[in-house]
């Protein structure tokens, strides 16, 4: 069985005004693999990228040698483990940085006055799984992904996150 991660519309404006967008002040969300097509579109991928200049963050250390159920880490049994684990995810208000782990602050594509400058269907997976509710403490179905469930999907990925996020950080670079 495939595992959809699109869903019709969960926004609500009338809640999401009242709260003035609380949950996108704290922290942008994540963005998972199929956000991009990316089994399929890499160059599609880039693109959008180094368009909507993404930031790559990091799990410290590998993800698939954490156990979360102990918080303990497990062996890893010779095999080769990552020092951590890349993420795409939208850039945090006044980062400049395209490696950034910065935890906690806005996201920029949110703007009290406006909402999300994103279309729903482009806003990362964290974003879309958001609902709305009346005490304005937005809430995730037991259903969506948790945080390290979404990191483990980019596993495949690793290489690809450090090119296309070094490519960016050369447009950067050139700009200043």
């Amino acid at each position: 069985m495939t595992q959809t991660f699109f869903r019709e519309t969960n926004e609500n404006d009338r809640l999401c005004a009242k709260c003035g967008g609380a949950c996108c002040k704290r922290m942008p969300g994540l963005f998972i693999p199929a956000d991009f097509g990316l089994s399929e579109n890499v160059e599609g991928f880039k693109k959008r990228f180094m368009k909507e200049r993404l930031a790559v963050d990091w799990w410290e250390g590998d993800i698939r040698y954490r156990d979360f159920r102990t918080a303990s880490f497990t062996e890893s049994q010779g095999n080769e483990v990552l020092g951590q684990t890349y993420y795409v995810r939208p850039p945090v208000v006044g980062a400049s940085k395209v490696f950034d782990p910065t935890w906690g602050g806005a996201c920029a594509k949110h703007s009290k006055e406006t909402g999300c400058s994103l279309k729903f269907e482009e806003r990362p997976y964290e974003c879309r799984t958001l609902v709305p509710v009346e005490d304005l403490q937005c809430e995730r179905t037991e259903k969506d992904l948790t945080k390290a469930e979404i990191i483990t999907l980019w596993l495949p990925y690793q290489d690809l996150i450090q090119e296309v996020g070094s490519q960016l950080c050369s447009v950067v670079s050139a700009e200043d």
